[in-house]
């Protein structure tokens, strides 16, 4: 998974525990990704369902890991965009400061390019419906 190096995770007794990296996109990635659907699924809840929104960005890359590439969201006529924010890099700050999602690519996807409809991951739950579908409130705030 790409961030998120290094990554542990055990149980002692009844305890488990899950160790993040300390790079700030990287923990942050380690927790949307591993964290939230144990907390979820701990707590009796479903896994968050992704929204599905059009890549504002292309990127090259090869397949064979899992990668969360931080985004906004932005509406254009009628279709949410995911954007990117600024450059890579895992200690890198001002992406996080403009990034609400992840889009999350699994390992079997190779490139993406300008339009496609990847997988996107809010960081916090979102008044953006599953499939989505943006409400009202929320768009008068983009």
């Amino acid at each position: 998974m790409k961030p998120c190096k290094p990554l542990a995770f055990g149980r002692f007794e009844d305890a488990v525990f899950i160790g993040l990296p300390g790079s700030p996109l990287a923990a942050l990635a380690g927790a949307n990704g591993f964290v939230r659907p144990l907390l979820a699924r701990m707590g009796g809840a479903g896994t968050p369902a992704p929204i599905h929104a059009r890549a504002g960005f292309a990127i090259r890359r090869k397949s064979g890991r899992t990668e969360f590439v931080p985004v906004c969201l932005r509406q254009r006529n009628a279709c949410i965009w995911a954007e990117r924010g600024g450059l890579d890099g895992s200690a890198r700050l001002a992406v996080l400061l403009q990034a609400s999602c992840f889009v999350v690519l699994s390992e079997e996807d190779a490139d993406v390019h300008h339009g496609d409809v990847p997988c996107v991951f809010p960081f916090l739950p979102s008044d953006i419906e599953p499939g989505g579908e943006i409400s009202e409130m929320h768009r008068r705030n983009l």
